[in-house]
């Protein structure tokens, strides 16, 4: 398949648009008048554009309900049935028939699929992007009944997401398996690794409400395998199984987001014309208030704004305008390191020259390709991604090295697949995942086995150095990662630990320079190894504040609205912050918690949803990377209550950027960014604590506003322009 997915998209590529998309749904019918049809286009005729319809010969009221659909802009009918004898063929005229509607995203439904209604409100979100190209959601087969879904074996909803939205790729040549049976949704071309967001709406699949149509499916099925495979699959033949061996889950629609989409809002308000009532004293995301004391003076301030008639502060005019407050957009600096590591590549390969060059002189190949190993981007089998910090990281490390002119190419621990960390950027597996003492030196070893065409390395994780790096390399520290409990445990004693520590040294020893985020590393280090440090470079984490320009004014809201913006860890604090939210939306009325974050675990995430679904005021759900500066606009107070293992959080920095009041875990980093009482407060993370803080400042508005105020203020020390000069300054000193 993935030769064939290589062979036919060659000279297309997607067409990506942040704003416009037009979404057309595809379905095939047949018979479907007495069932779920006229629900499910009522459905989808309140969030689609067009809807595209193939009817396999129906004999019953199915066209005409079709046809009444207004958003039903194309509709052919066979005249015999082509499902039965191969469904490749009736999936690729479906095919044939939408993309002559150009579409930019198409959804691929069935008639007996019922989105929550959470997508009304969300799908221009969804699409109005260019992060990914698809979107995979869980489906949920109903049981016999409208309440209960099925949980146990292969229709386990929980574990499984199913590719039912994909950006379009006009002139992409698309293929589909010669199969009559069990064919799919999508074109081979659009089965490979596209980008692609998980997103936390479920999807109904009524297919399996009526008991009286168990047997005949089953029969349908059962005979098509055997005919095709010689016998039917395990799945098929649990559609039979004892009741004893059925497991049921009862549904329940998740709660609505109380504040509207990105889109909704910017079609409600245009930028800048909105009325912010209960914002009042606080700064427009993304900009800073003046300096108000010569102490504040070596914090950058923005450009000059414009005031509004009611004492509102404008945002900054130009697009990087908060950026340019924190010292410039920082192109000239990234060009000129850029300018330089290439003249010095220039000068090293002039022994590389060979003859055939223009005029006569020889001609030279400049390499300059960087190769990244990490340890998982992508989980272990490359059908996950758990965006966090270090995710958002590696992107934004990526796109400087491809503005400095380098070619780039990820590795990761996996099974040997290939994906992409952005467009055109690759991620390749290596199947070794080794752990010996807190190190992967196995990993280490066929990274530089099979990464030969690269000149210089960047070792995502301080440890992935050991037990060689390559000369001219960098490794980056995102915090110290050896301070939670358990520990210790891990290592195995005494001995373990000093056998980590050696490595950690030679790690550490191994490269030219180690990046890390934060300083109480470099102390650690300074500390424990004297000398050590003058490898080190400090350049914290960064937010983008160009990010919070160009969205529209939040609404107006009363409750108090705090946010939990992290995956869902025990050294995050999710524990803590959970049991806070418990008592406190008993014990205020006007309060709610946004718990905006993936799991590492899909039983965990399930666990998440119920128990959030059980308050009225607690909310879980997670956002893609870009969407997370509107989610931090809508809050007014942010939790990063860590425990260990932190860094300068990306999460603290955008809630700072937003001028969300923050309360963080006095560890690690975040010590570097919150000055306790000024521009947020650091506590000891536990659940009292988070209980006393939190009480005071739901209570204390005038408080609120006021470390949201500075700590947008302190946000604009942390650019990510001002985080792309210093990396360039290091890749510049490093790679020459």
């Amino acid at each position: 398949m993935r030769g064939n997915f290589m062979e036919s998209t060659e000279g297309a590529t997607p067409v990506r648009k942040s704003s416009g998309n037009k979404l057309t749904a595809m379905m095939v019918v047949r018979n479907e008048a007495g069932r779920y049809l006229r629900e499910v286009l009522g459905d989808l005729s309140e969030w689609v554009d067009e809807i595209v319809i193939l009817d396999d010969a129906s004999d019953d009221d199915t066209p005409s309900i079709c046809t009444g659909c207004h958003k039903v802009v194309r509709f052919e009918r066979n005249s015999q049935p082509m499902f039965i004898n191969h469904e490749g063929k009736l999936r690729a005229r479906l095919w044939t028939m939408v993309e002559e509607t150009s579409p930019d995203w198409i959804l691929a439904i069935d008639a007996d699929e019922l989105f929550e209604p959470r997508m009304r409100q969300e799908v221009r979100d969804l699409i109005n992007q260019v992060e990914y190209d698809a979107v995979e959601f869980r489906l949920f087969d109903f049981w016999g009944c409208l309440s209960h879904y099925r949980v146990d074996g292969e229709w386990n909803p929980w574990n499984r997401f199913v590719r039912l939205l994909v950006r379009h790729v006009p002139g992409r040549r698309c293929t589909w398996p010669d199969v009559p049976i069990h064919v799919g949704r999508w074109p081979l071309e659009y089965r490979g690794p596209l980008l692609t967001f998980h997103s936390d709406i479920r999807v109904k699949h009524l297919g399996w409400v009526r008991p009286d149509e168990h047997r005949s499916k089953y029969e349908l099925y059962r005979a098509r395998e055997v005919e095709t495979r010689g016998a039917p699959s395990k799945h098929t033949e649990s559609i039979v199984a004892s009741l004893q061996d059925i497991k049921l889950e009862k549904w329940f629609d998740s709660k609505p987001l109380p504040y509207p989409s990105r889109f909704a809002a910017a079609c409600a308000t245009p930028v800048g014309d909105g009325e912010d009532d209960s914002n009042e004293g606080r700064p427009r995301p993304g900009t800073a208030p003046t300096p108000r004391t010569p102490e504040t003076a070596e914090i950058p301030a923005t450009p000059k704004t414009a005031g509004t008639a009611d004492g509102r502060r404008s945002r900054p005019a130009g697009g990087a305008g908060a950026g340019a407050g924190a010292g410039g957009g920082g192109g000239p600096a990234i060009a000129a390191a850029a300018a330089a590591t290439g003249a010095a590549a220039r000068g090293r390969e002039t022994s590389q020259a060979t003859p055939g060059g223009a005029g006569g002189q020889p001609s030279r190949r400049v390499r300059r390709r960087v190769g990244v190993l990490t340890t998982n981007h992508f989980s272990p089998d490359g059908n996950r991604v758990v965006y966090g910090g270090a995710e958002r990281y590696g992107v934004e490390l990526t796109r400087l090295l491809l503005d400095m002119g380098f070619e780039v190419e990820w590795w990761q621990a996996g099974t040997g697949w290939e994906r992409e960390i952005i467009p055109g950027v690759p991620v390749r597996s290596i199947p070794e995942g080794d752990a010996q003492f807190q190190t992967a030196p196995r990993l280490n070893h066929t990274f530089h086995e099979r990464a030969t065409g690269i000149d210089y390395a960047i070792y995502f994780v301080t440890f992935l150095a050991y037990p060689q790096a390559l000369e001219k390399s960098i490794s980056i520290s995102h915090g110290i990662y050896w301070d939670y409990p358990t520990f210790e445990a891990t290592l195995g004693g005494g001995e373990a630990r000093r056998e980590w520590r050696r490595r950690l040294f030679m790690a550490l020893a191994a490269v030219r320079k180690v990046v890390s985020v934060d300083t109480a590393t470099i102390q650690w280090v300074t500390a424990t190894w004297p000398g050590l440090n003058q490898k080190f470079e400090y350049v914290p984490n960064f937010v983008d504040l160009a990010a919070y320009q160009c969205l529209p004014d939040p609404e107006a809201h009363e409750p108090v609205r705090i946010v939990f913006p992290r995956r869902l860890t025990s050294v995050r604090g999710i524990n803590e912050a959970a049991r806070a939210a418990e008592v406190l939306t008993k014990e205020y009325d006007n309060v709610e918690f946004h718990f905006v974050g993936r799991a590492h675990d899909d039983v965990l995430e399930s666990h998440m949803i119920r128990w959030a679904n059980a308050s009225e005021r607690i909310f879980y759900y997670w956002r893609p990377p870009g969407l997370m500066p509107w989610v931090y606009c809508n809050m007014d107070i942010a939790l990063i209550p860590s425990k260990s293992t932190e860094g300068t959080s990306l999460a603290c920095l955008e809630a700072m950027g937003a001028g969300c009041a923050v309360i963080a875990g006095a560890t690690g980093g975040l010590s570097d960014l919150i000055i306790d009482g000024y521009n947020g407060r650091l506590i000891k993370p536990t659940v009292q604590d988070l209980i006393n803080v939190l009480s005071e400042l739901i209570e204390d508005r005038e408080q609120r506003v006021r470390l949201g105020n500075a700590a947008r203020d302190v946000a604009q020390a942390f650019s990510l322009e001002r985080w792309r000069r210093r990396w360039a300054r290091v890749i510049a000193d490093t790679f020459v």
